[in-house]
């Protein structure tokens, strides 16, 4: 090792110092810049063509070396052409020879070279080819008719030993030199473009007195050594001392700081915000612009209106979160149509009887309102698409399918007006429906339900009242369900529950999530979460946790390409308790989740902060009870109306934190 430096200047300094020093080493001369000048001078006059003039077209790629067919690209000289120029000497009738352009079909002259007054006396370069490249060609041939007079090219001799010279030598624009370059030293404090020579930067450092050496000290073989991105070396990790007992600890303690992620420094970046600030359960909620600005607007009195989408399991379909949420924000900013009011229930069924007033299927979908909207009534033949079975790419991925009868649906719904409401269903394209808004006293004309596929269709004549009773009844086809979209072009906000009881991540994942994401973005592009994660952790389980963020990164990118301006969030749901445990805990999936949505950029919400960090604080016993009562050892929601209460609050604070 060499001698070591007498140091008065801080790391920073070092480095900064080691980097323009660094710059200045790899620098390289060409000690050769005149070396052969006269050789090529010599070989320039000798390539001299009496009485010809390069053609003012420029160089051709590559030149003939026998007959050949004058269109389609095509190998010549072991070139392959694609709309170049080509220089034509070798033709069968010589009167064809000349500069042409190739092209996929039939070939053309090329423009200096396509009058009978251009041909003689032209001289021009070949720049590629096995037999021609690097020689010219010329033409002392008089035309007086063009395609009719022979025309002959002969060889004024190869420059390929003058061009490969003029290679060897270093452009003005970015030179490599070589050796060891010198260059006039500037006067110190000189700040202009002018090349710094290692003088120069002596002179400087004296000057500042920032620094004071007599020679570099160099690394020593060993190591390791702990450096920074740029490679600068921070510590000498092979020297014992500052607490670390040896190397090897310090490097196990570097690769457990490191933890799944590539670099220490993507770790860091997963619980540091750009700021510096720690990362907690919430992440970017600034992300979350529309719907914080609209909220802010109507909450001002500006006349606009929010749409906020909702997908996931029970947790999004059932009585749990959704109607706290949706009359949270009703109650403040004013209600623009009750929105999606869906007809699929818990589980999917073949088709089965049911009768309005009597029996019913389990827990069809509703509207985030409950307490406004009927649950749906179904009566007829009917079977269940629900996202465990027979998903769609509808909003909700499933719907009820009536093929035979006179089946209907109905809901009514009281507190909010609506000016307009779009049927959306899928199916085979054949099924035909009447509607009434009166319970089935009066009907309106039929509708076709003519698009194969998920679609949707404008119900006509919507009252304009404040109450009523919508009713849709096959008449006839196959006619398959999916919801309704209550609206309204009044001030404020509409709430679309679109759940699945029962579905996982899995499951959502398998539609054609663009058609889907299409479906979701006519209800509305303004926000949209998804919550899921209960019901992949069931089974064994039905997904792991890295397979649950795969399929959250596939939905949100899906929302994000169809939609590039929606607000997206993502919802982890809080730790359950299931009778014979879970093979991963919840914080398992929220972590997977949470790296998803940073790597992805949309925000994130984990509820385990709003309940408690163990079932112990919030089980329903407690004097917390934010989860349901257990029910066969069981109990995988939200209580009502505390833990639903409390999830609504987490979610404004993230949308709306002046509520």
């Amino acid at each position: 090792m060499a001698d070591a430096l007498a140091l008065t200047a801080s790391a920073s300094d070092v480095s900064t110092l080691a980097g323009r020093v660094d710059d200045l080493e790899t620098g390289k001369a060409d000690t050769t810049v005149t070396d052969g000048l006269d050789t090529r001078v010599e070989a320039l006059e000798a390539s001299g063509v009496d009485g010809a003039a390069y053609t003012s077209g420029g160089p051709v790629a590559c030149a003939t070396t026998a007959n050949i067919s004058l269109s389609g690209e095509q190998t010549i000289d072991g070139v392959l052409t694609s709309t170049d120029r080509i220089l034509v000497k070798d033709q069968a009738d010589a009167s064809e020879n000349g500069i042409y352009v190739t092209a996929a079909g039939a070939w053309s002259r090329a423009t200096d070279m396509d009058a009978a007054g251009e041909v003689q006396g032209t001289a021009v370069r070949v720049s590629g080819g096995m037999a021609n490249g690097g020689r010219v060609y010329v033409t002392y041939t008089e035309v007086t008719t063009l395609d009719t007079d022979d025309i002959i090219f002969v060889d004024s001799g190869d420059f390929t030993g003058l061009q490969d010279q003029i290679d060897l030598k270093a452009p003005l624009a970015s030179p490599a030199l070589t050796g060891t370059p010198t260059a006039p030293t500037a006067t110190t404090g000189t700040d202009t473009t002018q090349v710094a020579t290692t003088e120069f930067v002596q002179q400087e450092l004296d000057a500042s007195g920032a620094l004071e050496f007599s020679t570099f000290e160099t690394l020593a073989e060993g190591g390791p050594y702990l450096v920074d991105e740029s490679g600068n070396v921070i510590a000498d990790l092979s020297e014992v001392g500052a607490g670390v007992a040896d190397a090897a600890t310090a490097q196990a303690e570097i690769n457990a700081a490191r933890g799944d992620a590539a670099s220490l420094t993507e770790r860091l970046d997963r619980g540091l915000t750009d700021y510096g600030d720690l990362l907690g359960p919430i992440w970017g909620e600034w992300k979350l612009r529309s719907a914080r600005n609209k909220l802010r607007l109507l909450q001002q009195g500006y006349s606009t209106q929010l749409v906020l989408n909702f997908f996931g399991d029970s947790w999004i379909e059932g009585p749990f979160i959704m109607p706290y949420l949706a009359k949270a924000l009703h109650d403040v900013y004013g209600i623009a149509g009750l929105g999606w009011v869906g007809f699929q229930h818990f589980s999917a069924t073949a088709s089965t009887a049911y009768t309005d007033g009597g029996t019913q299927p389990n827990t069809l979908q509703g509207n985030a309102r409950d307490d406004l909207v009927t649950t749906p009534v179904i009566d007829g033949t009917w079977s269940n698409n629900n996202g465990g079975t027979g998903a769609v790419a509808n909003p909700s991925i499933g719907g009820v399918t009536c093929t035979s009868g006179s089946g209907y649906v109905r809901f009514s719904w009281t507190g909010a007006t609506h000016d307009a409401a779009d049927l959306h269903y899928f199916g085979d394209g054949t099924g035909v429906i009447r509607h009434s808004w009166d319970g089935g006293a009066t009907w309106e004309a039929n509708t076709s339900l003519s698009t194969v596929g998920v679609s949707h269709v404008a119900l006509s004549n919507v009252p304009a009242t404040a109450s009523g009773s919508l009713r849709i009844e096959r008449v006839s086809g196959n006619v398959s369900l999916a919801g309704v979209d209550m609206k309204s072009s009044a001030d404020g906000v509409r709430v679309n529950a679109l759940g699945a009881s029962g579905s996982n991540s899995n499951q959502w994942a398998s539609v054609d999530v663009a058609e889907w994401a299409g479906r979701v973005a006519v209800l509305g592009a303004d926000f949209t979460a998804g919550l899921h994660g209960t019901n992949d952790q069931s089974g064994s389980p039905t997904a792991t946790p890295d397979e649950s963020a795969v399929n959250v990164t596939t939905l949100m990118t899906a929302l994000r390409d169809e939609a590039p301006t929606m607000d997206l969030l993502w919802i982890s749901p809080f730790e359950n308790i299931r009778s014979g445990g879970s093979v991963y805990p919840m914080t398992d999936y929220a972590a997977a989740h949470r790296t998803a949505s940073v790597s992805g950029g949309w925000a994130y919400l984990d509820l385990q902060y709003a309940v408690g960090d163990s079932t112990d604080i919030y089980e329903n016993t407690t004097n917390t009870p934010f989860l349901e009562p257990l029910s066969g050892g069981n109990a995988g929601h939200p209580s009502r109306p505390e833990g639903g209460m409390q999830v609504t609050d987490a979610i404004l604070r993230m949308i709306a934190p002046a509520i």
